[in-house]
């Protein structure tokens, strides 16, 4: 089993770090700014190449609010090209720029090769930013610890890195995050050797790592949460897997369906119909139309099993005798049209009951 992460690794930093602090008194760099959080990056592009033109405000800090515009905007090689003649090796902030971009950058390599020529560079430039960089601020050290670990795969150099930062900041949530997420590479290599002590022992350490990252980075970061879904499923958890996948759409509410989808089927199909109906449950408060729709896009060969494993998933339900998750759940799955109603004539029955039958 890969280990997927669903986030691009190479954009990972740029998703959970803050943004550069602007701190000149210039309405010129405070208007970009304002654009840029407003999640208005063309139009602070604008602004901004505008600004260089007429030279009314501090170069350098035009281009590296410019640069940071033009990643947002998917723009990574010309994030590059405006940091070009910028003093990167005595200067912090502009290392850490031109790392992010070369970071972003590898992304659109045509080959894996080029991608990792690339992130060699970047990785550069952040190594010299964290050489650089003031006390308590650890935006590069964390950049290129994800480098390491999800570009390199050299988990060993994360977690350092990550420790090295948390001997001077332990409740720092980025650096918590990094090292649970370097804990996951050790506890796959302890499970893959079957050593069942050094992989709970890895798999506690990671998951306590990352559920400390959660209280102290902001709620709308998924980072940790998306790496404790991985954990728990791989781990034989599915319960707890359906609860990370859950607080991911929560903390993200325009999260597509895609992921707790694929997990109600595969633990339905297995029967973990407590997981099943918790994913399931969380769907149908969220969109029951949506969950039909995606049981009506299975495959021929597919569609009548899972509608039929999909309605035994109300099982906890049913035994707790929540009668209006249960209802609303065989709601959307009937509303499908699956041809095998007639095998479970309790379906018919239960959405005929009342909500309160007592």
């Amino acid at each position: 089993e890969d280990l997927d992460m669903v986030i691009s690794p190479l954009l990972l930093a740029l998703a959970i770090l803050p943004a550069m602090p602007i701190v000149e008194d210039d309405a010129v760099l405070a208007e970009g700014r304002k654009l840029l959080d407003g999640q208005h990056a063309p139009a602070a592009i604008e602004h901004l190449d505008a600004a260089l033109s007429t030279g009314t405000s501090d170069e350098r800090a035009v281009r590296l609010l410019l640069s940071e515009a033009r990643l947002l905007n998917a723009e990574p090689e010309l994030a590059l090209e405006v940091l070009a003649g910028l003093d990167w090796e005595s200067d912090y902030e502009v290392a850490l720029a031109m790392g992010r971009a070369q970071a972003a950058w590898a992304g659109w390599q045509q080959s894996p090769e080029d991608a990792q020529f690339v992130v060699m560079d970047a990785i550069s430039y952040l190594e010299r930013a964290v050489e650089l960089a003031p006390a308590g601020d650890h935006r590069a050290r964390v950049d290129v610890g994800f480098l390491y670990l999800d570009s390199l795969q050299d988990h060993q150099t994360a977690t350092q890195l990550a420790d090295e930062g948390l001997a001077t900041d332990p409740e720092q949530g980025e650096l918590l995050f990094l090292r649970g997420a370097a804990g996951t590479y050790t506890y796959w290599n302890a499970y893959q050797t079957g050593d069942e002590e050094a992989t709970k022992a890895a798999m506690e350490a990671s998951v306590t790592d990352l559920l400390a990252a959660v209280d102290r980075m902001p709620r709308d970061q998924v980072g940790p949460w998306v790496r404790l879904q991985w954990l728990y499923k791989t781990n034989g958890q599915p319960r707890d897997c359906v609860r990370a996948a859950i607080e991911i759409i929560d903390r993200q509410p325009d999260t597509p369906f895609d992921n707790l989808y694929a997990l109600a089927r595969q633990y339905a199909a297995e029967r973990e119909w407590e997981a099943a109906g918790a994913a399931l449950e969380k769907m149908v408060s969220l969109s029951a139309r949506e969950l039909t729709d995606r049981i009506r896009r299975e495959s021929p060969e597919d569609f009548e099993w899972v509608t039929q494993y999909l309605a035994w998933s109300i099982d906890p339900f049913f035994n707790r005798n929540d009668q209006g998750t249960a209802r609303a759940i065989l709601a959307a799955i009937v509303a499908a049209n699956p041809k095998n109603t007639e095998d479970f004539e309790w379906v018919t029955q239960y959405l005929a009951w009342s909500i309160d039958p007592f």
